[in-house]
């Protein structure tokens, strides 16, 4: 169940950075990037927090990221 809440989190986040970057078209890429890192660090404490394990955090965060851009790129190029 926590694993599923994770999830549902991380996709909100995700979806928010891809708002995010929809609306700072004009930014230069070393901002995006800075975004980006933003973002992955607040998926992975919030994941960290909720299942009280480093590892797991660490694989959800990663592996939830990786998910979320392929069904982006899969979908929406």
């Amino acid at each position: 169940m926590k694993m599923t809440f994770v999830a549902l989190f991380h996709f909100i986040i995700w979806g928010g950075f891809s708002i995010v970057l929809l609306l700072s078209s004009r930014d230069k890429v070393h901002y995006k990037i800075l975004l980006f890192f933003v973002f992955f660090y607040l998926a992975y404490v919030i994941a960290h927090i909720m299942l009280h394990s480093r590892k797991e955090a660490i694989f959800f965060t990663v592996t939830n990221s990786f998910l979320f851009f392929m069904s982006k790129l899969l979908f929406f190029s």
